[in-house]
């Protein structure tokens, strides 16, 4: 059986597919990058913890970083703020403010939030982590909702209203750090694991299969339609 080919349609797949096949490539190139990250993490993570002043002062200088030690001298009230332990339990992360230290002359004071214990969604509430990382907070996506402030509510890592609520005079926060316990890794490997970045790849590559399938039913339809006409 002779198929004649759609040029249209043709000219449509092709791009399409190869969109298709390289989003399921560029996933998995992300899920091995996540699988390094999360390799190096648990080298660093197996650091003896150092003091919050020394490890924020040596990112401050651009040096490497290290498990920080618990602190002794949080400050103000608890700021509760969604997440999730090491096992995946959904929860409350208890936030406190902790004075940073100046690190270079001139520096203006600044407070960096801690996690000093968790509450799970049936009121369990665990204490401080045995250790801590310095590290970027989670980041919001288009499906996190919006913060209660009133309530003492949040879901998106806002600094500012964090710490009215915590209620330090004069507390100047930091909205690109925080102190989250180092059992498990920073959120922005935790929240995307090397799993997840997988499934979306077959996804891709799923779809790619499906439109090959539909071009070829297709012209393969056409072609029976002409031969019995």
């Amino acid at each position: 059986m002779r198929v004649r080919v759609s040029p249209i349609m043709t000219l449509a797949a092709i791009p399409a597919l190869a969109t298709l096949i390289a989003l399921g490539v560029w996933q998995l190139q992300r899920a091995q990058e996540k699988r390094a990250a999360l390799a190096a993490y648990e080298t660093f993570a197996a650091q003896d913890p150092a003091a919050f002043d020394e490890v924020y002062c040596d990112i401050a200088r651009g040096l490497p970083g290290r498990p920080v030690a618990p602190l002794e001298n949080p400050r103000g009230q608890i700021v509760r703020f969604y997440g999730a332990r090491a096992d995946g339990q959904p929860g409350w992360r208890l936030l406190r403010l902790a004075p940073a230290p100046v690190c270079v002359e001139g520096e203006a004071p600044a407070h960096v939030f801690v996690q000093t214990g968790f509450e799970t969604l049936r009121g369990a509430v665990t204490g401080p982590a045995a250790r801590y990382v310095l590290a970027p907070p989670p980041r919001a996506n288009l499906f996190t909702p919006q913060n209660a402030t009133a309530e003492n509510v949040f879901y998106r890592f806002d600094a500012r209203a964090m710490s009215e609520v915590a209620g330090v005079a004069g507390a100047d926060p930091r909205a690109d750090l925080w102190l989250g316990p180092a059992d498990r890794p920073p959120p922005d490997i935790a929240d995307m694991p090397p799993s997840r970045h997988f499934g979306y790849a077959m996804t891709w590559f799923g779809l790619a299969l499906t439109l090959v399938g539909v071009y070829v039913a297709y012209h393969l339809r056409v072609g029976r339609s002409e031969r019995n006409h």
